[in-house]
């Protein structure tokens, strides 16, 4: 063990690393496949831990002040353990004390993509009510109500930015009254700060509005929250196009399922739209179903309004081109998002994560 010292700080911490097996991580011709600690690296960015193992498998780093006893915890991870990634870096704001370390393997299991997990009505809109919510929308001059609804808060199974299954949550609004088959409506919100205040939690919730008058008029509308919202853990992946779009894709799947055990009949057709982020998703969606899941959903017709298309050019054209950003929020939802979803080690995300937290903002 070596103690180091480093002149911006008054703390001293000693560093250990070792590597425990939890499970057996097996190659394809079942033979174990070691797992060893790599490298581990001390800078003013804090500890950096890299290991080999399997491909296949998922790691926890797990951490502990004292090597002969105390209990093993989960390391300081904003997002979620177990990773697909073999490094991990500790922030220098916890190294206060020794630290010993030891990293677990895991082979996931597949993914069970679109399985719905759980159903609950959290609501039963009259043509009273649904007129009170379009006048909040300001929709009542073009949108009628023709049919009451029924709103149903779900979760489901999906994969998170690594291809880890994940849950997420969402929302489907049915109509009453409808004889006939009816059309599928994926509708996509936008940017949301807070993490409850998204269509399957918030009444106040403007694209759970949309989706109401959607019902209204005859569609079952699904509304995904997206990963990181809702009942979903970890943080959001604004502007992740593939996270995004499986998200979605898998939501639309569960809803499917969930029409079904109602006994509501669909027609086959599908409409997408959303508005602002839900304009990127819709478009991500959009190409996601049309180039993997052509056997599974037609897209009949899509609307994405107002999105962030370009990142690289446009968007950071426009933010950087006004000096006084109406929605400074806006960046570190961007920044957290995609450090998670890309493994970005250019900054310490879980700074970030101290000053911005979509539970107590």
């Amino acid at each position: 063990m070596r103690r180091k010292r480093y002149p911006h700080s008054r703390c001293h911490f000693t560093t250990l690393a070792t590597a425990i097996l939890a499970f057996q991580v097996m190659d394809a011709r079942s033979q174990a496949v070691p797992l060893v600690i790599s490298r581990i690296t001390s800078t003013t960015n804090g500890l950096a831990l890299s290991w080999s193992g399997d491909t296949n498998a998922a790691y926890t780093v797990h951490v502990r002040s004292s090597l002969a006893g105390g209990a093993w915890q989960n390391a300081p991870m904003r997002y979620r353990w177990p990773r697909p990634n073999s490094n991990w870096s500790d922030a220098p704001l916890t190294l206060h004390a020794p630290r010993f370390y030891r990293v677990l393997a895991e082979t996931q299991p597949t993914p069970e993509r679109g399985r719905l997990l759980t159903n609950i009505a959290v609501g039963q809109l009259s043509n009273n009510q649904v007129r009170s919510v379009m006048l909040d929308l300001g929709a009542s001059g073009f949108v009628s109500p023709r049919f009451p609804v029924t709103l149903l808060r779900f979760t489901y199974e999906t994969i998170d930015p690594f291809g880890l299954s994940i849950k997420a949550s969402a929302l489907l609004v049915l109509p009453h009254g409808v004889t006939e088959p009816f059309t599928l409506v994926g509708v996509q919100h936008g940017t949301t700060v807070l993490k409850n205040s998204i269509p399957s939690q918030s009444s106040q919730s403007t694209s759970r509005e949309v989706g109401i008058a959607f019902g209204t008029l005859g569609y079952v509308a699904v509304v995904a929250d997206n990963l990181g919202l809702g009942d979903s853990p970890g943080y959001q992946t604004h502007s992740h196009a593939k996270s995004e779009a499986t998200c979605v894709a898998d939501a639309l799947r569960a809803a499917q399922t969930l029409c079904a055990s109602n006994q509501v009949a669909l027609n086959g057709q599908l409409f997408l739209y959303g508005y602002s982020q839900g304009g990127h998703v819709t478009m991500s969606t959009h190409r996601e179903l049309e180039t993997f899941h052509t056997n599974e959903f037609t897209v009949t017709a899509s609307a994405p309004s107002a999105g962030a298309y370009d990142l690289g050019g446009v968007t950071v054209e426009g933010i950087l081109s006004n000096p006084s950003y109406p929605n400074p929020w806006y960046f570190p939802i961007l920044l957290l998002a995609f450090s998670k979803s890309r493994s970005f080690g250019l900054l310490n995300a879980l700074s970030v994560v101290s000053v911005f937290d979509s539970t107590r903002l």
